[in-house]
């Protein structure tokens, strides 16, 4: 996907954002399927697997289960991989793989799933950014807020 600047048709001519031009760039990026970009410089895309760092971090099992039961079924009724909801992943400069920012369990659900590539929100960070969201996230799952910082 080229970035350059656009035309609309009154004439103004804009750019995109600057992060998303540096996403677009990455070849973590490149070697997935890019649906689109928004606001606030998110990438959306279809990301192989291999391209994630699955850390392991805590999962409640029977959650991450029922979740992947969940994705088969919606799956059997409207195809795809049945994730409605994208895991969120961190670009962190210098890193060889993209991080998981927020969606361990949903992670974990596409992989009892064997699933090969993962609907994602990919954004650009740094460490702290990293830390900051998943301390935040953490907090609506009390078995895991501080074993994944």
């Amino acid at each position: 996907m080229t970035i350059e600047n656009l035309t609309e048709p009154g004439g103004e001519t804009y750019l995109y954002d600057p992060k998303i031009k540096y996403l677009l760039d990455s070849p973590l990026i490149q070697q997935s399927e890019v649906i689109g970009t928004r606001e606030g410089g998110i990438v959306d895309c279809w990301v192989p697997t291999e391209l994630i760092d699955h850390e392991e971090v805590p999962v409640k099992t029977e959650w991450a289960e029922s979740l992947a039961k969940e994705m088969r079924e919606i799956s059997e009724e409207k195809g795809g991989s049945g994730q409605l909801t994208p895991v969120v992943l961190g670009l962190i400069e210098g890193e060889e793989k993209l991080k998981i920012i927020d969606g361990f369990h949903r992670d974990a659900a596409l992989k009892i799933n064997h699933e090969e590539k993962i609907y994602s929100a990919v954004q650009l960070t740094d460490w702290d950014g990293l830390y900051d969201v998943r301390i935040f996230t953490a907090k609506d799952h009390a078995h895991v807020r501080f074993s994944r910082v």
